[in-house]
C-alpha cells in the first residue's frame, strides 16, 4: 500500500471512530466550554439514577440499593467538540472506589470529573402526611362540576373499536384520537386539549392529579355527574370511575356531592332494561344513601345530603319523588335543574334549584331562586361546543370567555345573590367546551381567577406541581424508587408543603 493510500486509511479510521463515539454520546451546541460534563444518567436493570454535576463531582439524587454491583451509562451529554473515556452502555463496578469521567477538549484539555457511589442503608421510607386545610378568604362552599365518562384504550371497557378503542366522549362521531399531529397532539371531540392529553378517568394516576389541582385551587370538592346503578349504555363506566375518584378525594380532604342524572332511568325503561321507574329509582336511591349520603366528606346543608338532578327527565311528579326518596335515612335536600321545580310543580321534594350554563350570563335565576329555601349558583368560563363538528347534533348556544371576562362577571353575580353553594361549570366538559381543567390553550388561566375569587395563597405555579406529578408518574411507570419519591410528593401537597413536594419533583 502506498504512502497516500496509508494516509488515506488512516484519515477514515480516525473519522469513523469519532463518528461511532459520537453516536453514543449526545454533544450539545453551543457549549460554554469545551470539557463539559453536562448530563449523565446510570440505569441498571429496572431503574434510571439521575445524576447531579456539582463542579467535578458527581452524585444521585437518591443513593444505590445496598445489593447493586454494576450499573450501565444510559445517558451522556458533553461538549460539541470533547469526547470522554467513558460512552453509552459502559459498564460501571460498584466497588465503592471512585470513577473519574475524564472529558477531552478538542485541543486536549481535560476535566477529570469524580464520581463516588453511595448506597443506600436502608429503603427511601414514604412519611404520610393528612391533608390540611386551605385558608381562603371565599367561605361559600364551591365545587366544580366533574364528568366521569372519559376513556382511553389503556382501561377501555366501552371503547369505541372504530377509533383504537377511546371512548365516545373523545372521538363523537367523527374524531378519531389515534391521528396524531405533528407535535403529537392526539385528534378529539373538542376545540381544546388537555394539558396532559386525553385520558381514563378510572386511572389512579389521573384521579391523584385531578384532586390535587382541585385542592390547590381552594375549591371544597366536586359535584359529581352520576346516572347510578342503573345498567344502560356504558353508564356503567361512569359508576366506576366515580367509585374509583371518591378515595382521592377523601385523601385530600375534599367533599363531593352527586348530580343524578335520572335519564338513565327513562332510557333503560324504554329499552326494557326495567319495568318500573319509581322501583328501580328507590334501589338506585338506597345504593347512593348506603354508599355515599351517609360518609362525612359528602357536602350537606342543614345536616341533610345534597341532592342535584339533571332534569328531571324521567321522574316528573312530586309524589313519585317523595316516594324515591322515602327510603333514604335522612331524606335529602333536592335541587332539580333551573325552572324544572316549577315546571313539574315539585312544591315538596324539591327544595331548590341549580344554576346551569344559560343561568350564569345574567341575574334571571338568582332574581327567582330568591323565593327558594336553597339556591346553587352557577359560574362559566366559556361555553363552546363540539357537537355539530363531532356528528352529535346541530349543537348550541356559544358564549364566548371575552378574555376570561365572562367567568369574572358570572363569579361576582354569584357572589352578589344570596346562594348556598357555587358550582363550577365544568372540571372537564371537553365536548362543551366548559373544561377549567388545565389546557394547551389556557394554560391554568380558569383556575388561577378561581383562586384569586377565593383569596388563596396558592398559585398557578402551586397547581403546575400536579401537572409535573401526574407527567412523571407516566415517565416512571413501574420504577419502585421514583414512585415512591413521587407518593412522598403528593403527601406533601395534600398537607401543602408544595415547597418540599417542588424540592422532589425537581430532583427527579
Amino acid at each position: 500500500m502506498n504512502n497516500f493510500l496509508k494516509i488515506t486509511y488512516s484519515i477514515c479510521l480516525i473519522f469513523f471512530q469519532i463518528s461511532c463515539v459520537k453516536k453514543e454520546i449526545e454533544v450539545v451546541s453551543p457549549a460554554s466550554t469545551k470539557n463539559e460534563l453536562i448530563e449523565l444518567t446510570f440505569s441498571d436493570t429496572s431503574i434510571d439514577y439521575k445524576a447531579i454535576i456539582n463542579d467535578l463531582k458527581i452524585d444521585l439524587i437518591v443513593n444505590l440499593p445496598i445489593k447493586l454491583t454494576k450499573i450501565k451509562i444510559k445517558s451522556i451529554k458533553i461538549s460539541e467538540k470533547a469526547s470522554s473515556n467513558i460512552v453509552l452502555n459502559d459498564e460501571i463496578n460498584l466497588d465503592n472506589n471512585s470513577v473519574e469521567f475524564i472529558i477531552t477538549a478538542e485541543n486536549g484539555d481535560k476535566k477529570i470529573y469524580s464520581f463516588l457511589p453511595k448506597f443506600a442503608t436502608e429503603p427511601f421510607k414514604v412519611i404520610k402526611y393528612d391533608s390540611k386545610e386551605i385558608s381562603k378568604q371565599n367561605i361559600t362552599p364551591t365545587f366544580i362540576h366533574y364528568m366521569p365518562w372519559f376513556e382511553s384504550p389503556e382501561f377501555a371497557e366501552f371503547g369505541n373499536s372504530k377509533f383504537g378503542k377511546w371512548g365516545q366522549h373523545w372521538t363523537m362521531n367523527t374524531q378519531n384520537p389515534e391521528i396524531k399531529d405533528g407535535n403529537g397532539k392526539r385528534q378529539i371531540a373538542s376545540h381544546y386539549y388537555p394539558l396532559i392529553g386525553p385520558y381514563d378517568n378510572g386511572e389512579p394516576n389521573y384521579c391523584e392529579y385531578a384532586s390535587i389541582l382541585i385542592k390547590l385551587s381552594g375549591i371544597d370538592g366536586v359535584i359529581i355527574d352520576y346516572p347510578g346503578i342503573t345498567t344502560v349504555y356504558d353508564w356503567k363506566l361512569l359508576h366506576e370511575h366515580t367509585l374509583a375518584l371518591i378515595p382521592w378525594l377523601q385523601k385530600a380532604g375534599l367533599k363531593y356531592s352527586i348530580c343524578y342524572e335520572d335519564a338513565a332511568l327513562k332510557n333503560a325503561f324504554e329499552k326494557a332494561i326495567i319495568t318500573d321507574k319509581i322501583e328501580e329509582g328507590k334501589r338506585v336511591m338506597k345504593y347512593m344513601d348506603d354508599t355515599f349520603f351517609n360518609n362525612p366528606e359528602y357536602f350537606k346543608l342543614n345536616n341533610k345530603p345534597v341532592l342535584l338532578n339533571f332534569g328531571p327527565q324521567a321522574i316528573k311528579s312530586d309524589q313519585d319523588w317523595q316516594d324515591i326518596f322515602s327510603v333514604t335515612s335522612k331524606g335529602v335536600i333536592f335541587f332539580p335543574l333551573a325552572y324544572h321545580g316549577d315546571y313539574f310543580n315539585l312544591s315538596k321534594s324539591a327544595e331548590g334549584a341549580f344554576a346551569w350554563v344559560d343561568e350564569t350570563i345574567d341575574n334571571k335565576f338568582y332574581n327567582y331562586s330568591s323565593k327558594l329555601k336553597f339556591t346553587g349558583g352557577g359560574a362559566m368560563f366559556e361555553f363552546r361546543d363540539f357537537y355539530k363538528i363531532g356528528g352529535w347534533g346541530d349543537g348550541y348556544t356559544t358564549y364566548p370567555n371575552k378574555n376570561g371576562d365572562l367567568l369574572i362577571a358570572s363569579l361576582k353575580r354569584a357572589k352578589d345573590a344570596k346562594i348556598d353553594f357555587l358550582q363550577l361549570i365544568t372540571w372537564n366538559d371537553w365536548g362543551e367546551g366548559t373544561a377549567m381543567e388545565p389546557s394547551n390553550e389556557y394554560n391554568y388561566l380558569q383556575l388561577s381567577t378561581i383562586q384569586k375569587y377565593l383569596g388563596v395563597t396558592q398559585n398557578e405555579n402551586d397547581l403546575a406541581l400536579a401537572v409535573k406529578l401526574y407527567q412523571n408518574r407516566k415517565k416512571y411507570k413501574g420504577k419502585e424508587i421514583e414512585n415512591k419519591i413521587l407518593d412522598q410528593a403528593y403527601y406533601y401537597l395534600i398537607s401543602l408543603q408544595t415547597d418540599k413536594a417542588r424540592e422532589l419533583l425537581n430532583s427527579l
